[in-house]
C-alpha cells in the first residue's frame, strides 16, 4: 500500500456534551463504497476484502457506529454496498436512503 492511501485516524466531531456525531447510514454506506473503490479495487496487488460482523457485546463509540444491522436483524445500506462491490450487482430489495 502506498503512503498515499493511508488514512489518518479520523477525530470525531461531539456534542457540547461529550457525545461523538454518528455520519448516517446512508452516510456511512457511501463512504464505504468509496473506502472500496479507491483504495481496495484501485489496489493490482489486493487479492480481497472482508468486513467483521460484530454482535452482541462490543464497545464502539455509539451503538450503532460500526453495525452493518439494525437490532432486529435487518440489513442497513453498508451491507448492500458490499454486495454491489463484491457482485456487481444491487439488491432487489434496497434498504430506504436519507437524502437532504
Amino acid at each position: 500500500m502506498t503512503l498515499q492511501k493511508i488514512e489518518k485516524f479520523k477525530i470525531f466531531i461531539k456534542t457540547k456534551w461529550g457525545v461523538a456525531i454518528e455520519e448516517s447510514s446512508t452516510e456511512k454506506a457511501s463512504i464505504y463504497h468509496d473506502k472500496y473503490t479507491n483504495v481496495i479495487s484501485s489496489d493490482p496487488w489486493c487479492v480481497g476484502s472482508y468486513v467483521f460482523l460484530w454482535t452482541g457485546n462490543r464497545q464502539e463509540t455509539t451503538h450503532t457506529w460500526y453495525n452493518m444491522f439494525h437490532d432486529d436483524g435487518t440489513e442497513k445500506g453498508t451491507v448492500e454496498v458490499m454486495q454491489y462491490v463484491w457482485s456487481g450487482k444491487w439488491p432487489d430489495n434496497r434498504s430506504p436512503r436519507l437524502e437532504s
